[in-house]
């Protein structure tokens, strides 16, 4: 988790991601979004390159610009992106007052609340959770 959070845990980084779920792609589209300072956003789009989250590509229409593209490792950062989500909406907002929702594009449907589950599909809770050695399968806690 400390790997993850050194990678993703810096302020705006998921929000730049976030962003490029919903399609933008270029620096000055991510600074106008967030109204973030233009030497953080470069910092924060340099690390995730570096990191590959992001590809860096020269634009087709205007070579002066660079895109910016989720790899499949940004992509699958989709679901802690929902579950703070979520989350937020749950805990930070009065339940008659959420200024947006995220829907199923093709029919408007309500998102699921995202579950911890086992592979067979059993609902757990964190009573419900061992950390395990990999090497032994001894009990960590």
């Amino acid at each position: 988790m400390a790997r993850s959070l050194d990678l993703i845990g810096e302020w705006w980084t998921l929000l730049i991601v976030r962003e490029a779920f919903f399609g933008h792609r270029f620096f000055d589209d991510f600074q106008a979004r967030l109204e973030i300072p233009r030497n953080t956003l470069a910092a924060r789009l340099s690390k995730l390159v570096k990191n590959e989250i992001f590809e860096k590509y020269e634009c087709e229409s205007d070579g002066r610009k660079q895109e910016y593209r989720l790899t499949k490792k940004g992509k699958d950062l989709l679901p802690i992106v929902v579950a703070l989500r979520q989350w937020g909406d749950h805990y930070l907002f009065e339940k008659k007052y959420i200024p947006s929702k995220l829907v199923d594009k093709t029919n408007q449907d309500d998102i699921q609340i995202l579950e911890v589950k086992s592979i067979r599909g059993r609902k757990l809770s964190i009573d419900d959770l061992s950390l395990v050695s990999t090497k032994n399968k001894q009990k960590i806690f």
